[in-house]
């Protein structure tokens, strides 16, 4: 079980990048045939005609820039920090969203929440089916997204060897920038 939210600790470095690599390459190809664009670190938008190249190019941009605010952070807390370490912990804690564009599995999710929604809220009308099957893909989203936070937070722990709750705090605040950061840069694809 251990290893489900923390593989940091036992497993090598070679093989977390080769896990964390071929993850970002297999959920990409995955998000392309689902018609889905991963729009920012914590974001997913589905129901939207990709090119091949466009969802492997945002995974890149996200891994890159938590990668590169953790190391950041991480050089503050521990001048021995690697940049493999921390590029391990956010390839790895991408798995978890690799697995959101399967709710997407014959367009449901595009064809059940409108693209733009309209003024008023009380226009949208679900069916009791829908609106099912959208509350279980929002509770299993939260537990994906709990899960990748506590992949993320663990690689970080693990490659820093930091124990203060300051940098805890640091770690939301990279967290929270490396969100906006992303989906500016894949705002700016075309």
């Amino acid at each position: 079980m251990k290893l489900l939210y923390n593989p940091f600790e036992k497993t090598p470095e070679n093989k977390l990048l080769l896990i964390g690599t071929a993850a970002m390459i297999a959920g990409s190809v995955v998000a392309w045939l689902l018609n889905c664009r991963f729009t920012a670190m914590l974001n997913i938008y589905p129901g939207v005609a990709t090119e091949i190249w466009q969802p492997l190019l945002e995974n890149i941009i996200i891994v890159g820039s938590i990668a590169i605010l953790l190391m950041i952070l991480g050089l503050f807390a521990n001048k021995k920090t690697r940049p493999v370490d921390i590029l391990n912990a956010s390839l790895i804690a991408r798995i978890p969203f690799y697995l959101l564009p399967l709710a997407n599995i014959d367009n449901f999710l595009a064809d059940v929440i409108p693209a733009t929604p309209p003024k008023d809220l009380k226009e949208i009308h679900f069916s009791n089916t829908d609106y099912a099957l959208l509350m279980i893909v929002s509770f299993i989203t939260i537990g994906l997204l709990i899960w990748s936070m506590a992949l993320l937070y663990n690689g970080f722990k693990v490659a820093t060897y930091y124990k203060s709750t300051w940098f805890t705090i640091l770690f939301i605040l990279a967290v929270i920038i490396a969100n906006t950061l992303s989906g500016i840069l894949i705002s700016l694809i075309p």
